[in-house]
């Protein structure tokens, strides 16, 4: 299985049909289609209706089928990047945090490689559409919580601590850990004190419109070890 550095959405409160439609609409605001040729009408799915194998469909019967069956992953494309969007509206199957609802962008590691012989952004401009989709979407959606890694068994990120807990530690904001990227929302600055994550010893800070602050750790997902993530947790008190 191909490595992927994956953004996660999760929300308190299980996803609607609204919620779907609230999401590729603001994905497509974004400037995001669901085809090379920047078509939208259909995507390349997987789920239920599709007998777990990606094929085109058109996309309201896409979301349809995720609204239906609780789960589904589509392809989406950001500024010459592919994302894997998988949705989990309830988190009852327990992928891949139990209870959680989810949405989770997924974007191959080949696009964090220095030199590739295909056509694709660089890894800034990788980073500045993830950067800003993630955002983009935060704003419009709401959720409780987002984090960004790499799904690497590497030595910074062999123990994913989410793995653990669900929407109780969530709705208490008891957060173990940082990640390569995350949106801390207004009540995790309270938390951790605005000045305290606005002087994070990290690659890119920026404080958003609504109060969340987004810290995003290193130039790559795969450039993270045990002492750029200790002094990250050292800093906002993790270690304490």
């Amino acid at each position: 299985m191909s490595e992927t550095t994956n953004i996660n959405f999760l929300f308190g409160d299980a996803l609607t049909r609204s919620s779907l439609d609230t999401f590729v609409d603001e994905c497509f605001d974004f400037g995001c289609t669901t085809r090379q040729d920047g078509q939208t009408d259909t995507v390349s799915y997987l789920g239920a209706l599709t007998d777990h194998d990606f094929d085109y469909v058109g996309l309201e019967e896409a979301l349809s089928d995720i609204d239906r069956h609780e789960y589904g992953s589509f392809q989406l494309r950001c500024n010459g990047v592919v994302l894997l969007a998988y949705v989990n509206t309830t988190g009852n199957d327990g992928r891949p945090f139990p209870g959680v609802p989810i949405i989770s962008l997924s974007v191959d590691r080949v696009y964090f490689h220095d030199e590739v012989e295909i056509d694709i952004p660089t890894i800034d401009e990788t980073v500045r559409t993830l950067t800003g989709l993630t955002t983009h979407l935060s704003a419009a959606m709401d959720p409780i919580h987002v984090a960004g890694y790499n799904s690497a068994s590497d030595s910074a990120y062999e123990e994913y601590p989410f793995l653990d807990f669900g929407l109780d530690e969530l709705r208490t904001r008891e957060i173990p850990d940082v990640f390569w990227l995350n949106i801390y929302r207004p009540a995790d600055v309270e938390q951790f004190g605005r000045e305290t994550l606005l002087s994070a010893p990290v690659w890119q800070v920026q404080e958003l419109p609504d109060g969340s602050i987004l810290l995003v750790m290193t130039e790559s997902p795969y450039r993270i070890d045990y002492d750029t993530r200790g002094r990250v947790r050292t800093h906002l008190g993790l270690d304490d």
